[in-house]
């Protein structure tokens, strides 16, 4: 009996652990503008089964009520199975890459740097998407991922 309440907790353990590897995911959404007055403003997420890391950064010139952010918060299944809910249902569990030169060395306008670096269920997929504001938002992968970035920013302020 003691052999078998052993087992049990042992196997516990190895499931918990074998969960907590399920999904790991990173995700960079860097918006900037060259120009007289260059900046750029990025947001940063990483999610493990125990964790989501939210992180907002400006640089260059940033008006007063641009201030950094950043959150980490304790997660737990439900949150978790959220987030692979929004990852089939946006579609991040592919592999895409779109990049345009911005423009060139003398001129001025505004670009998008998108990567989504996703292993889930052994699998790994990485949505890379680079270049021209205007070029990268035509895409349907972007479109895609902006809504999964709604629904991690969501998740990760309301935690």
């Amino acid at each position: 009996m003691n052999k078998f309440i052993l087992f049990l907790v042992i196997a516990l353990i190895f499931t918990s652990l074998s969960l907590s590897g399920d999904i790991t995911l990173n995700v960079t959404y860097t918006r900037g503008e060259k120009s007289k007055d260059t900046r750029s403003e990025t947001e940063t997420y990483f999610v493990t089964f125990g964790e989501i890391r939210y992180e907002k950064n400006y640089s260059g010139i940033t008006l007063p009520d641009e201030l950094a952010e950043f959150k980490r918060c304790k997660i737990g299944e439900t949150t978790l199975n959220e987030i692979s809910g929004y990852i089939s249902k946006y579609s991040i569990d592919t592999n895409e890459t779109f990049y345009k030169e911005p423009f060139g060395i003398d001129e001025f306008g505004t670009y998008i740097d998108l990567i989504i670096s996703l292993s889930m269920n052994g699998e790994s997929y990485r949505i890379s998407l680079s270049g021209n504001a205007t070029e990268v938002m035509d895409n349907k992968a972007y479109m895609r991922s902006i809504e999964f970035i709604k629904e991690l920013r969501n998740i990760a302020r309301g935690c």
